[in-house]
């Protein structure tokens, strides 16, 4: 979760040591991932997004895995986005539908 918080920019430096915002899971989830996925269906093409975790530390969530699919009626890529999701589908293939 810290890795994330980081990419995020969630956390300042004092004393010249990192203090990560949100330090309990359920406001990160409530302030950051729940707003960013709303967000994030809102504004694109995604029109399914959902996380779970996969990792723990202890009783401490330590590593999620964000799920998503596109409404491709809807679909607006560029050649280069199609050209970047086919080698990303490469390295992480799409889950099958069941």
């Amino acid at each position: 979760m810290d890795d994330l918080k980081e990419e995020m920019g969630l956390y300042t430096i004092e004393e010249g040591e990192k203090k990560y915002k949100y330090p309990k899971y359920s406001f990160f989830v409530r302030d950051v991932i729940n707003k960013s996925i709303n967000e994030i269906i809102e504004k694109t093409e995604i029109n399914q997004l959902s996380f779970s975790v996969v990792g723990k530390k202890g009783r401490m969530a330590h590593m999620l895995r964000f799920e998503f699919s596109i409404n491709e009626k809807s679909s607006s890529f560029s050649e280069d986005d199609m050209a970047f999701l086919e080698e990303f589908d490469k390295v992480v293939p799409p889950k099958k539908n069941k």
